[in-house]
Formats: C-alpha cells, structure tokens, sequence
C-alpha cells in the first residue's frame, strides 16, 4: 500500500520548456504541497545531487509521470571519455561552471514562463539576454539568499514576497552580448541580434567552455580578482558581481585589441616594485602561458607578446622567460646587449644613456639597477654612428693638422657633432656630411686642374700668408666670402690642400692686410732684410740677442722687430759667415782664427742652440773686421 501511494504524486505537471530539473521539482513540490525540491528526491530515495549523476532518475520519472527522456535532457551527467566534462543541454561545460547551490532569477521571465530557467544554472550567465537585466540572487524585500530548500518558484521561502515584482537593474550592454553569445553555443534560443561576437576576437569558433575560460579569466584579472583561470569565482561570487565580471571581460574583447592592452597596463599597475613579467603581470601571466594551453586562446598570447614587444619597459624578452608562441623583436633590450651590438662597455652605455644620446629606462631590481635601453634607439645611434669621424679621421680628410682643425671648430667653421662618441677617449666627433658641406664651400664652382707654373700651390700661398698673421680659418672664412678666388683644385692632393690659387690674389691680400705697422717688421721680413734664414732669426730673437715684442693682430701673437733694433743689431753682431766671406776662407777657418786670438762667439750651436755662429763687432780684431752696412 505504501509503495503504491508513493508510485505517483496526486499532481504532476508536464516539465515547460526551457526549465531547469530542480526548478521544475520546485514547482512539482509547491503545487503538490512539500517544502521543496529535496523532498521530492528523499519519497524516491534519490540522491539530491541527481542533475549531476547517471542513475537514480526512472523512479522520479514514475513520480511525476514524465518521460524519462524529459528528465535526462534536465540532467548535467558527466560525458563518456573521461574529459570530466558534464552535459549541458547540446554542449559541455565543466563543473566548476555550473551554479547548482545559489539560484538566480529573472522577475521578468518568472512573470512570464512561472518557472525557472535551465540557461540561469550557468555560472556565468548574471544577466537575462530577453529583457537586459541582471539576475537576482536574493530577496530584495530580506535580503535572504534564494535557495532550492523551498517550494515557491515565484516568491522568496522566508518572508514570502513576489519575486516576479522585484526591482531591476539594466544589464551592461556587453555582458548582454557576450551572455547571448555563450547561450547560443549551448543551443539556446536567444536574440539573433545579440549572438555576435566580437569581430577581432574568435569567440565565434570557440566552444563554450574555452569562451566561458576567457571571460573568467579576463574579468576576473579585470576586477582585481585574478587568480588563474576564475573558475572559482564561479561558486563563490553573486549575480551582482559575476556580471561585473562579465561586463568587464566585454569591454576588453569588444575594444580588441586597445583595450587589451589598456587593461595590460592596468594590471602593471599593482606591481610589487621589482621588475619582470612574473612580478608585474603575476597570475595573469602564469596562468596564460601554463592553465590556458590551447590554440584557442592564441589570440591571448599574441597580443600580450604585441604588447610586451611595443610597450612593455619593465623587461627584457628571451629563450629563458619567453613562454608565448610569437617571435617578435623588443622594444627594449638590456644594456649588456646594447654594449654587445654598439661594441663598447657596459660603462659606456650608461654614459650614453644619461646623456640622452641612447633612449632607455631604468628599474629597480632588488639591490641593483636593471637599465633597458629602446632597440630603436640602439639601431638610430649604431647608424648614426657609422657616419662620424674622429678628429685624426677629419684632419686627414681635411689636409689640416690638429690645430687647425681646433681652430676651424673655435671659428665655428666646422662644428663637432652633439652626438656623444662611443669611445669616450675621443673628446669630440664629427659628422662625415659637416665635413663634406665644408670642402664643397671652399671648392664651389671650382674645376679640377694641375697646377702650373703661373699659380700657387695651397702650400706655398699658405706659407705667404702664415707670414703676415694668417691662419687657415681666417683663409677658408675668405674663400666663403669671396675674398680670395681658388683657381683650380688639385685631385692630386687631399681635402683643402687640393686648392690652386693666383699669385696675383695672394700678394693682393698681403698687401691689404698687412700686420706689420710701419717702422715694424714681421720675423720673416726681419730675415729677409738681414739676409739670414728665419730659423736663426727665431733663435736670436729667444737668445735676446735681437729684442722684440708681441701684439695681437686679428686674433693672432705676432712678433715684431723694430726698424731701430734691426740696425742696433747689424752694427753690434756679425755673423761667421760674413767673417768668411770677406777674407775669401771657409767659416770654420774663421771661428778658429778668431779662437785663437782668444775672441769667442756669442751666439751658436754650442753655446745656445744657435744654428749659425754670431761674434761680436767690438771684441773682433780689425783684421778680420767686416763693415756693417
């Protein structure tokens, strides 16, 4: 009698469609009187956890008088195989995303359908894709969590208030989306407009579970709750907050791929102030590379590698930390290298970057420093590099010696590259185009010639003009201004030695610029008119023997000799030569003549260097002296 009192309840409705199995036995055990869904499985001593288990469903089909075919579409049993993948309606899902313990509701679907939905057992479906509202885990009126200890499908089990009434919240517009979208995956009839996914991202051709990974694993990390995949959020987080998860994991793949990498940055942002892909992206980072493994979620990786390779200045990618499928160069490499490639030290490349000349950023790692410098900027310096020149290169591309290339560059003729040479030995470098416009300015409308007996050498127009106070600047200065004309251009020779000039111009210009004032000679008119060699007049001159002075002239000491100290000379010293040459002997036949009579020189090789022996007129014996002139 017991047995046949319990084969069949007194009510038994039909299961509607699109109902969930603990929602259609809360149904059956409020219309037939019970206190919920559990006493329903304890009459057919049946395990609760039924939805989730292949056995134990014929006795409730005999129950309520349904096929046993309604009860098993209802039934999340685990798939053949052993994936650990359960059943959910016309797909798989796994465990962790089912929400068995919590209900959720939508009020306006349980006004309309009284019922509660299969597509609310899904974790992560927070939000009604029909009417755009979040669902709701508990009583507005109490605040009480729902739960499937009571009967009433429609009104809350403690204080008995119409949940079909409840206020509603409108739904983020993503999550509606990306909601609709993993319904759809799951065969479920949701709005055509609202199945889209986004068009950069392949959640199209993705399975539910691995879309259902990518949100978790998204917004999780999005909302501060990241600890790899998510999949524990789903037991543990209400409807409120799992759609926040939603809706931020729909901001970021419906932005694909700006903000990604936006939220890329935020997750930077928490870092713990030590440098490194697993200190700044911590869970994110591990969880990607190791717990999401599948091509699937390439488009992950990809853009993550995009983002370190573009943007990230906490590190350094390599074989050692490079866990991702894509071979990209980095933006930024470590200093070690850029010595490497620039072949200097790493001391060097410090220099270089505080300069500015190099373009890097500098970490703190621990107790030390990590310094990453822009590989964009390794590669502009390394060119830029190739195109300089040191002085001694300059001066022999220029024909000029190390001082008049100090002077070119003191008269701004030649200015050194602000360009910090990687030789730090090198005070200063120049570029190869600065020194190229410089010769194509002397040699501006020039033709090549060989010079011929009617023109000047640079060498011998230089040695004329470096007589009256001329350098090699102020020479170039009057080649720019047209001051002096170059005839020709010797390819015989290199850089400014290569010019050809006309006597005619070069004595002009000695004339009009002459240093000398009147009654003043130069050292070199001095031995033209005492008629011995400018090194011995240099001599007599650092001797005191012949007095003089120094004047700037045009930016230049030039040493001058008077008219008066000329003549005060020629009447007090004569020289050996002319000794010699008034008696018809040779100058060592002099000086040993003159030795003997017990009269010495004054000036010569042994007493000062003196190239050319000097005695003086008085202590002469009169045969042997010359008149002066």
């Amino acid at each position: 009698m017991h047995d046949v009192l319990h084969t069949r309840l007194l009510r038994r409705p039909k299961p509607k469609r699109g109902e969930s199995l603990l929602g259609y036995l809360t149904r059956v055990s409020d219309e037939n009187g019970y206190d919920g869904p559990y006493r329903i499985f304890q009459i057919v001593s049946c395990d609760p956890l039924l939805p989730l288990r292949q056995a134990g469903y014929g006795p409730l089909a005999g129950l309520t008088d349904v096929l046993g075919q309604e009860i098993l579409t209802r039934c999340y049993w685990p798939e053949r195989g052993g994936s650990g993948n359960h059943r959910f309606c016309r797909t798989e899902v796994k465990r962790s995303m089912l929400n068995l313990s919590r209900p959720r509701v939508c009020p306006l679907c349980l006004k309309e359908h009284q019922a509660r939905l299969i597509e609310w057992d899904l974790a992560s479906v927070a939000c009604c894709p029909h009417h755009q509202t979040i669902l709701i885990d508990q009583c507005p009126t109490c605040s009480s969590p729902l739960s499937w200890k009571h009967a009433s499908v429609s009104r809350c089990g403690v204080c008995d208030a119409d949940l079909s009434k409840s206020p509603m919240r409108e739904a983020d517009p993503g999550a509606v989306s990306l909601t609709s979208l993993m319904l759809s995956k799951a065969g479920m009839v949701v709005p055509s407009s609202q199945i889209d996914g986004p068009v950069e991202v392949p959640l199209n051709e993705m399975n539910l579970i691995s879309v259902i990974q990518a949100v978790l694993f998204l917004g999780s990390h999005a909302n501060g709750r990241g600890i790899g995949v998510g999949n524990w959020l789903c037991a543990r987080l209400t409807a409120a907050a799992m759609h926040r998860v939603v809706a931020s994991a729909a901001s970021i793949l419906f932005g694909w791929p700006g903000s990604y990498f936006e939220f890329l940055a935020k997750v930077r942002e928490a870092w713990s102030g030590r440098t490194g892909l697993v200190y700044e992206f911590g869970s994110f980072y591990e969880t990607l590379t190791k717990s999401l493994p599948g091509p699937q979620f390439d488009f992950l990786r990809n853009e993550f590698e995009r983002f370190l390779t573009e943007s990230w200045d906490g590190g350094f990618l390599s074989q050692k930390n490079r866990k991702l499928n894509v071979q990209a160069s980095e933006v930024f490499i470590p200093k070690a290298r850029a010595a490497e490639i620039l072949h200097v030290r790493p001391k060097t490349i410090d220099q270089l970057h505080r300069t500015g000349s190099l373009e890097g950023v500098r970490r703190q790692m621990g107790g030390r420093h990590l310094v990453l410098i822009r590989t964009d900027s390794v590669r502009k310096y390394q060119y830029h590099q190739q195109s300089l020149m040191t002085a001694q290169e300059t001066s022999t591309a220029l024909g000029l010696s190390e001082k008049p290339l100090k002077d070119l560059v003191q008269e701004g003729l030649l200015l050194p590259s602000p360009t910090a040479p990687a030789n730090r030995s090198r005070p200063y470098v120049f570029d190869q185009k600065d020194v190229e416009a410089l010769l194509d300015l002397v040699f501006s409308g020039v033709v090549k010639c060989k010079p011929d007996q009617g023109y000047l050498s640079y060498s011998v127009a230089m040695r004329k003009l470096t007589a009256v106070g001329w350098t090699v600047s102020r020479l170039i200065k009057e080649i720019r201004d047209r001051g002096i004309l170059v005839r020709g251009r010797d390819m015989c020779r290199v850089g400014v030695q290569q010019c050809v000039f006309g006597p005619a111009d070069i004595e002009r210009v000695i004339k009009m610029h002459a240093i000398a004032p009147q009654g003043l000679y130069t050292l070199p008119e001095v031995a033209e008119k005492l008629g011995l060699k400018q090194q011995v007049v240099y001599a007599l001159v650092k001797s005191g023997k012949l007095p003089s002075s120094k004047e700037k002239r045009r930016g230049r000491s030039v040493t001058l000799v008077s008219d008066a100290d000329v003549a005060r000379f020629n009447r007090t010293y004569i020289s050996a030569a002319k000794i010699a040459a008034s008696h018809h002997t040779s100058s060592r036949y002099a000086i040993q003549m003159l030795r003997n009579k017990n009269v010495g020189p004054v000036t010569g090789p042994d007493i000062d260097g003196n190239r050319q022996v000097f005695f003086r007129r008085s202590d002469v014996p009169v045969a042997f002296s010359v008149r002066a002139r």
